[in-house]
């Protein structure tokens, strides 16, 4: 859908620009796994509630700065591993203090949907790298 929005409707741009501000997929699927990149590795047993509240926890983490290579072929190696601060640091600046364990419940539960984890996220973590 981003990459033909020139195909959709100006109604439907429309919609699109109040309510999203950016994009970012976190699954790449065609392309093994760069060496040292740690994923979140979901449990499948956990209820959808508690899958989202890890993988909110997971994707407002701060992570270290790192330059992004030019391209994936022949996909980066990350050495060391690319870690969440929260795990590769003794101590961490307050500052780095994870975005979601910030918020309000409520706040959290406004811009999450459970829903979308029951419905549809299992079928991506389903997937292998190597499809």
């Amino acid at each position: 859908m981003f990459a033909h929005e020139d195909n959709l409707s100006d109604e439907t741009c429309r919609l699109l620009d109040t309510h999203l501000r950016s994009f970012i997929i976190g699954t790449v699927i065609g392309k093994p796994r760069s060496p040292g990149l740690v994923i979140l590795v979901p449990n499948p047993t956990a209820s959808a509630d508690i899958q989202v509240a890890e993988f909110t926890h997971a994707a407002a983490s701060y992570f270290p700065p790192f330059t992004l290579p030019d391209g994936l072929d022949p996909p980066p190696v990350y050495n060391p591993p690319r870690r969440a601060l929260q795990f590769a640091a003794a101590s961490i600046d307050s500052k780095h203090t994870i975005t979601t364990s910030r918020m309000s419940p409520e706040v959290l539960r406004s811009f999450t949907d459970s829903d979308i984890m029951k419905e549809t996220q299992h079928l991506i973590w389903t997937l292998t790298y190597d499809v």
